[in-house]
């Protein structure tokens, strides 16, 4: 067996259609895109004196293979709120109905990428990881209808390690075998790393 790195890089592929609360949307589908993009999913917020308006957007992991060892989670989001009555404006992970991490603040301009304090997360934890768009109005202006939250993408970013199915390649050096991570030959001149090795067994290659 050999110990294999990988990271796998998702932005959102649907969004809570049970857990949520807005006014009115247009557009969500445009949040299915990292937090380079530009398009904008639109949540109008909901009306009233400290109405709170949230969306939750959900990441699909299951690319990750079972099993896996998680070494590293980040998270980058760009959202924003629009109109003077939406005083907290907050964008965070979760995993389910968990919180991870903390909250992290939101602004008013439309191109602030924000990095996320996403805490620790084990593979299980990753299966059900979305974010969680929020807003709450404050005392004035609140019954504007144009007053909302813009989000235009995130990005989650994994790192994590597996056990692939392989051999270690062993050679003898000082009277002792020890493991090697690469293997180069010479070809015309120039030493060249071996992509994948072959040796013979019973009369048959493997690799």
């Amino acid at each position: 067996m050999a110990t294999i790195t990988d990271t796998l890089v998702v932005c959102p592929s649907s969004y809570d259609t049970t857990d949520y609360q807005w006014r009115h949307e247009e557009n969500l589908d445009n949040g299915y895109t990292p937090s380079s993009s530009t398009t904008v999913a639109t949540i109008y917020a909901t009306t009233g004196r400290n109405a709170e308006t949230w969306i939750y957007y959900i990441f699909d992991t299951s690319a990750i293979p079972a099993g896996a060892t998680i070494v590293s989670v980040a998270c980058t989001v760009k959202a924003r709120s629009y109109g003077s009555s939406i005083t907290t404006r907050t964008a965070q992970m979760y995993s389910g109905s968990t919180a991870k991490g903390s909250a992290t603040a939101l602004g008013t301009n439309a191109n602030t990428v924000s990095t996320l304090n996403v805490g620790s997360w084990t593979l299980a934890e990753l299966s059900n990881a979305r974010i969680k768009i929020y807003g709450q109005r404050g005392t004035a202006n609140t019954t504007a209808t144009s007053h909302c939250l813009e989000f235009r993408g995130a990005t989650l970013t994994i790192t994590y390690s597996y056990e692939a199915a392989g051999q270690d390649i062993f050679v003898k050096q000082n009277g002792t075998w020890e493991a090697v991570d690469s293997i180069f030959v010479k070809q015309n001149g120039a030493w060249v790393q071996v992509d994948e090795m072959y040796i013979k067994d019973n009369g048959t290659w493997k690799s």
